[in-house]
């Protein structure tokens, strides 16, 4: 279904918002140009949602006739996303596909590129609303809300619906993160009242240090991880943390 997903917001993309961009008429599909150049830029390429986002694009790609390529870096943060925007600049794509990892730190970048005739579609994480005209439109999979609501739902099922709750974030920036986030604090609050957010108000970690500090001061916690890295992905102190948790014997749910 993820697949299937992606591969339709992809030909959709090519349908309405490709129609301008200049290039040869030789495409595999009518009404569409053919031979488009294409950048799919992930949040970092070593998340594995983001491989079966990429291998929904090349199939949606092979059916237009677009010559597309997978790149970005294997961190995600705005600063490294910046980085590969510029290339995508100068070897002169058509086109550029991104998920967001800091809504606003891309958006200088993604103007450039703009200005250079690149077209510019947000899928996945959209830009700041405030920089919508940085891009020409914005594919997201699902509701925020019934994202966020979800997450509450499989966290209560792994604690037996009770237990102080934290939220790790992938990163303090990602658009569509922040809001599953704010759809989870009303949600937990009125549907399960033996759960509660941490210090009363819904607590987002965004660090390694930030974990470690709630470990040592909330030994009953149970963490849920909102993130979308895979565990092979994970920074080395981020993997000691978790090992923590389950000597203590904490539950914990990897949303990935």
């Amino acid at each position: 279904m993820q697949k299937k997903l992606t591969r339709v917001a992809i030909a959709v993309l090519a349908v309405s918002a490709l129609v301008a961009v200049t290039a040869p008429s030789n495409a595999a599909v009518k009404g569409i140009k053919g031979g488009l150049k294409i950048a799919i830029m992930p949040k970092a390429v070593n998340i594995g949602y983001f491989t079966a986002w990429d291998k929904g694009a090349t199939t949606a790609c092979a059916e237009i006739g677009a010559r597309c390529k997978y790149l970005g870096p294997t961190q995600a943060t705005g600063a490294a996303q910046v980085q590969f925007i510029n290339q995508v600049i100068q070897q002169k794509y058509n086109v550029l596909v991104i998920s967001a990892a800091d809504q606003n730190a891309i958006v200088p970048a993604l103007n450039k590129a703009k200005a250079a005739g690149i077209t510019i579609v947000t899928s996945d994480a959209d830009v700041d609303p405030s920089a919508a005209s940085s891009r020409v439109t914005a594919v997201l999979p699902a509701s925020s809300t019934r994202i966020g609501t979800a997450e509450v739902d499989w966290i209560a099922q792994a604690t037996g619906s009770k237990g102080s709750i934290a939220i790790l974030s992938a990163a303090a920036t990602a658009a569509n993160q922040n809001a599953w986030i704010a759809a989870m604090g009303p949600y937990l609050t009125s549907k399960y009242p033996n759960m509660s957010w941490v210090g009363g108000t819904v607590a987002i970690l965004s660090s390694t240090e930030m974990m470690m500090q709630q470990l040592q001061h909330n030994s009953s916690m149970q963490f849920l991880l909102n993130i979308q890295m895979s565990l092979e992905s994970l920074h080395q102190q981020q993997l000691v943390f978790l090992q923590q948790l389950k000597k203590r014997k904490q539950r914990v749910q990897l949303l990935l």
